[in-house]
Protein backbone atom coordinates (compact mmCIF):
# COMPACT_ATOMS: atom_id res chain seq x y z
CA UNK A 1 0.00 0.00 0.00
CA UNK A 2 3.02 2.30 -0.14
CA UNK A 3 3.86 3.11 -3.74
CA UNK A 4 7.41 3.48 -4.93
CA UNK A 5 9.11 1.37 -2.27
CA UNK A 6 11.88 -1.01 -3.31
CA UNK A 7 10.93 -4.70 -3.07
CA UNK A 8 13.13 -5.19 0.00
CA UNK A 9 11.27 -2.37 1.77
CA UNK A 10 7.89 -3.83 0.77
CA UNK A 11 8.98 -7.16 2.23
CA UNK A 12 10.19 -5.47 5.42
CA UNK A 13 6.94 -3.53 5.73
CA UNK A 14 4.86 -6.69 5.31
CA UNK A 15 6.98 -8.41 7.97
CA UNK A 16 6.63 -5.47 10.39
CA UNK A 17 2.86 -5.25 9.86
CA UNK A 18 2.57 -8.99 10.51
CA UNK A 19 4.70 -8.71 13.66
CA UNK A 20 2.57 -5.82 14.95
CA UNK A 21 -0.63 -7.72 14.18
CA UNK A 22 0.60 -10.86 15.93
CA UNK A 23 1.66 -8.78 18.92
CA UNK A 24 -1.86 -7.33 19.10
CA UNK A 25 -3.49 -10.77 18.94
CA UNK A 26 -1.17 -12.21 21.56
CA UNK A 27 -1.19 -9.36 24.09
CA UNK A 28 -4.16 -7.09 23.28
CA UNK A 29 -1.70 -4.19 23.42
CA UNK A 30 0.04 -1.90 20.95
CA UNK A 31 3.63 -2.10 19.82
CA UNK A 32 5.81 0.20 17.75
CA UNK A 33 8.29 -0.80 15.04
CA UNK A 34 10.54 1.20 12.71
CA UNK A 35 12.05 0.15 9.40
CA UNK A 36 14.38 1.76 6.89
CA UNK A 37 12.32 3.06 3.95
CA UNK A 38 14.86 1.80 1.41
CA UNK A 39 15.98 -1.55 2.82
CA UNK A 40 12.98 -2.62 4.91
CA UNK A 41 15.31 -3.57 7.74
CA UNK A 42 14.42 -2.87 11.34
CA UNK A 43 16.26 0.21 12.63
CA UNK A 44 15.11 0.18 16.26
CA UNK A 45 13.94 -2.54 18.64
CA UNK A 46 10.22 -3.12 19.19
CA UNK A 47 8.61 -0.85 21.77
CA UNK A 48 5.69 -2.39 23.66
CA UNK A 49 2.73 -0.32 24.76
CA UNK A 50 -0.65 -0.55 26.44
CA UNK A 51 -4.12 -1.36 25.10
CA UNK A 52 -4.44 2.11 23.60
CA UNK A 53 -1.01 3.67 23.27
CA UNK A 54 2.76 3.48 23.05
CA UNK A 55 5.15 5.87 24.76
CA UNK A 56 8.21 6.75 22.71
CA UNK A 57 11.34 6.23 24.83
CA UNK A 58 13.69 9.22 24.74
CA UNK A 59 16.36 7.08 23.06
CA UNK A 60 13.95 6.43 20.15
CA UNK A 61 13.08 10.14 19.86
CA UNK A 62 16.81 10.95 19.83
CA UNK A 63 17.40 8.29 17.15
CA UNK A 64 14.55 9.61 14.99
CA UNK A 65 15.70 13.22 15.44
CA UNK A 66 19.15 12.29 14.09
CA UNK A 67 17.96 10.07 11.20
CA UNK A 68 17.87 11.39 7.64
CA UNK A 69 14.67 13.13 6.53
CA UNK A 70 11.94 10.80 5.21
CA UNK A 71 14.11 7.70 5.74
CA UNK A 72 11.99 5.69 8.19
CA UNK A 73 8.57 4.04 8.18
CA UNK A 74 6.93 3.89 11.60
CA UNK A 75 4.56 0.95 12.13
CA UNK A 76 2.27 0.12 15.01
CA UNK A 77 -0.94 -1.70 15.74
CA UNK A 78 -4.35 -0.73 17.06
CA UNK A 79 -6.15 -3.61 18.79
CA UNK A 80 -9.41 -1.66 18.22
CA UNK A 81 -8.73 -1.61 14.44
CA UNK A 82 -9.22 2.17 14.36
CA UNK A 83 -7.30 4.63 12.23
CA UNK A 84 -4.72 7.10 13.54
CA UNK A 85 -5.09 9.17 16.69
CA UNK A 86 -4.14 12.83 16.82
CA UNK A 87 -1.09 11.76 18.87
CA UNK A 88 0.00 9.42 16.04
CA UNK A 89 -0.27 12.22 13.51
CA UNK A 90 1.60 14.63 15.77
CA UNK A 91 4.55 12.24 15.98
CA UNK A 92 4.70 11.96 12.19
CA UNK A 93 4.46 15.71 11.75
CA UNK A 94 7.13 16.51 14.31
CA UNK A 95 9.71 13.86 13.40
CA UNK A 96 10.94 14.68 9.91
CA UNK A 97 12.74 11.32 9.62
CA UNK A 98 9.39 9.51 9.39
CA UNK A 99 8.34 9.23 5.76
CA UNK A 100 5.22 7.14 6.40
CA UNK A 101 3.14 6.10 9.37
CA UNK A 102 1.38 2.74 9.13
CA UNK A 103 -1.03 1.08 11.52
CA UNK A 104 -2.66 -2.34 11.39
CA UNK A 105 -5.83 -3.25 13.24
CA UNK A 106 -6.56 -6.61 14.82
CA UNK A 107 -9.16 -7.13 12.08
CA UNK A 108 -6.41 -6.79 9.42
CA UNK A 109 -7.31 -3.29 8.24
CA UNK A 110 -4.21 -1.27 7.38
CA UNK A 111 -3.90 2.51 7.34
CA UNK A 112 -1.04 4.53 5.87
CA UNK A 113 -0.42 8.27 5.98
CA UNK A 114 2.46 10.46 4.89
CA UNK A 115 3.12 14.18 4.88
CA UNK A 116 4.39 14.06 1.30
CA UNK A 117 3.99 17.54 -0.23
CA UNK A 118 1.75 18.62 2.65
CA UNK A 119 2.59 20.74 5.66
CA UNK A 120 3.90 19.76 9.09
CA UNK A 121 1.56 21.53 11.51
CA UNK A 122 2.04 21.70 15.27
CA UNK A 123 0.53 19.16 17.65
CA UNK A 124 -1.96 21.81 18.76
CA UNK A 125 -3.13 22.39 15.17
CA UNK A 126 -3.42 18.66 14.53
CA UNK A 127 -5.38 18.07 17.74
CA UNK A 128 -7.74 20.95 16.94
CA UNK A 129 -8.46 19.62 13.44
CA UNK A 130 -8.80 16.04 14.70
CA UNK A 131 -11.27 17.12 17.41
CA UNK A 132 -13.27 19.28 15.00
CA UNK A 133 -13.60 16.37 12.56
CA UNK A 134 -14.47 14.05 15.46
CA UNK A 135 -17.19 16.40 16.66
CA UNK A 136 -18.69 16.82 13.14
CA UNK A 137 -19.40 13.08 12.95
CA UNK A 138 -19.95 12.17 16.61
CA UNK A 139 -23.74 12.45 16.75
CA UNK A 140 -24.18 10.40 13.59
CA UNK A 141 -22.17 7.48 14.95
CA UNK A 142 -23.46 7.85 18.50
CA UNK A 143 -27.04 7.61 17.22
CA UNK A 144 -26.22 4.55 15.10
CA UNK A 145 -24.81 2.82 18.18
CA UNK A 146 -27.75 3.91 20.37
CA UNK A 147 -30.22 2.45 17.84
CA UNK A 148 -28.27 -0.81 17.66
CA UNK A 149 -27.37 -0.28 13.99
CA UNK A 150 -23.62 -0.36 14.66
CA UNK A 151 -21.46 -1.95 17.31
CA UNK A 152 -19.37 0.65 19.18
CA UNK A 153 -16.10 -0.78 17.80
CA UNK A 154 -17.40 -0.65 14.21
CA UNK A 155 -18.63 2.90 14.70
CA UNK A 156 -15.26 3.97 16.08
CA UNK A 157 -13.36 2.31 13.23
CA UNK A 158 -15.40 4.15 10.60
CA UNK A 159 -15.50 7.37 12.61
CA UNK A 160 -11.71 7.52 12.93
CA UNK A 161 -11.31 6.81 9.22
CA UNK A 162 -13.51 9.81 8.37
CA UNK A 163 -11.62 11.96 10.87
CA UNK A 164 -8.27 11.13 9.27
CA UNK A 165 -9.60 11.66 5.75
CA UNK A 166 -10.57 15.20 6.75
CA UNK A 167 -7.37 15.93 8.68
CA UNK A 168 -5.22 14.60 5.82
CA UNK A 169 -7.10 16.72 3.29
CA UNK A 170 -6.74 19.83 5.48
CA UNK A 171 -2.95 19.46 5.71
CA UNK A 172 -2.33 18.10 2.20
CA UNK A 173 -1.27 14.64 3.38
CA UNK A 174 -1.67 11.35 1.55
CA UNK A 175 -3.88 8.84 3.40
CA UNK A 176 -5.10 5.39 2.53
CA UNK A 177 -7.10 2.66 4.24
CA UNK A 178 -6.72 -0.92 3.01
CA UNK A 179 -9.44 -3.29 4.13
CA UNK A 180 -8.53 -6.93 4.93
CA UNK A 181 -9.96 -8.20 1.61
CA UNK A 182 -8.14 -5.57 -0.52
CA UNK A 183 -4.69 -5.86 -2.02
Amino acid sequence: EIEGLPETAKTGLAKALTEALQHGFKTGTECLLHIDKNTGKSVYSKVEGTTNGVVFPQSLVDFLDKAAPSSIISIHNHPSSSSFSDADLSVMSRLKSISHLAVVGNDGTRYVVKVGQGIRPTSTEISAEWKAAHDRHFNYFNNKVARGELRPEDAWKTHTHLIIEEVAEKFGWEYRRVMPNEK
